[in-house]
């Protein structure tokens, strides 16, 4: 049985993230089980056709993240399953029943305000919406950002810049003027221009 000191230790290193792997070091695969890579005695991919990736699905492998690791362990605890099985009951009861309709209610009203803000035909209501649009407006690096994000929770904006210009741009620059084409192809997704052709 581990000590309090050794479950502390573990807890601190699943929190801040010790022995994670580096955003652009994540796997990335077409979640095609029988595609996997054959690798060699040097554990290096040997060749094969490029991959078409546009248009396609990939799968990211993702490690489980400590957020993620504290939420299953906390779900599994004795006194969270008591609070659900309270909860539960909670919402069989008379009161429940009653909170349920009310927040049904005003969730019902709200649907109907928004079909008829987005129905309208007022002349004012358009002039708010563009106002609001306006205001509001997505640039086009913040929906890339938050596509990224739906992709991978954890991104960071932040962190992949500072991976990039540390790492991925000196490793492809050096692979560029060494002419390391075995390294370049892993970071093409179509057929290199005349140039890299070999």
């Amino acid at each position: 049985m581990a000590t309090f000191w050794e479950e502390t230790k573990l807890a601190a290193q699943e929190l801040f993230g010790k022995n994670e792997t580096k955003l652009l070091k994540k796997r990335v695969h077409d979640g095609n089980p029988n595609a996997a890579k054959a690798r060699n005695e040097e554990g290096e991919a040997e060749e094969e056709e490029p991959l078409d990736l546009y248009g396609e699905v990939m799968v990211v492998d993702q490690p489980i993240g400590a957020w993620e690791r504290i939420t299953s362990r906390m779900a599994a605890s004795p006194i969270f399953e008591k609070m659900k099985k309270a909860a539960e009951a909670a919402r069989e009861t008379k009161v429940g029943q009653a909170a349920e309709d009310a927040k049904d209610t005003v969730n019902d009203r709200l649907e109907d305000v928004r079909e008829a803000w987005e129905t309208s035909q007022n002349p004012w209501v358009y002039r708010l919406s563009s106002l609001w649009d306006s205001v509001s407006y997505e640039t086009e690096e913040a929906m890339a950002v938050r596509e990224f994000r739906r992709a991978d929770p954890n991104f960071s904006l932040e962190v992949w810049e500072k991976e990039v210009s540390q790492d991925l741009l000196p490793e492809i620059l050096g692979a560029w003027m060494r002419g390391d084409m075995q390294f370049l192809k892993q970071w093409w997704v179509r057929p290199p221009p005349p140039p890299f052709r070999a």
